[in-house]
């Protein structure tokens, strides 16, 4: 099956709250995949999943995966936002200054950086102040 078949397929099974046949779906599409930006999108999504399950150690693992193949920002928005959500709110700092900074730089390459500057701009009004570790 195609990788694009697989990312629907898992999908669907998220729609029907199959989570564990989700995320073998979107192991699969990444194992498949040659490009290190769509092997990072499977890992995403399997890291969310893992995030509707409540496993966040296995989200944070697959993240931390996706993060190490990604030259975009997505991967450290969704990390972020991921960390947003479970209140580890200072640890969310870091995420959002490199989404923000690869949005930057990748601002004349994709349609997409301004999407990601104003969901980063809504994270960070939300932020505690920075404290220093």
């Amino acid at each position: 099956m195609q990788e694009s078949d697989l990312e629907a397929q898992g999908v669907q099974h998220i729609s029907r709250k199959e989570y564990s046949e989700a995320i073998d779906c979107f192991d699969r599409a990444a194992s498949q995949s040659d490009s290190a930006h769509l092997e990072a999108r499977y890992l995403r999504f399997a890291a969310r999943t893992f995030h509707m399950m409540g496993r966040n150690e296995r989200s944070d693992e697959y993240f931390a995966r996706a993060i190490a193949k990604d030259t975009t920002p997505y991967s450290h928005l969704d990390y972020c936002k991921h960390l947003h959500a479970l209140g580890r709110l200072q640890e969310s700092w870091y995420h959002h200054d490199q989404s923000r900074s690869m949005a930057q730089l990748n601002k004349r390459m994709s349609h997409r950086s301004g999407y990601i500057m104003t969901e980063l701009d809504e994270i960070q009004r939300s932020l505690p102040p920075r404290t220093e570790s």
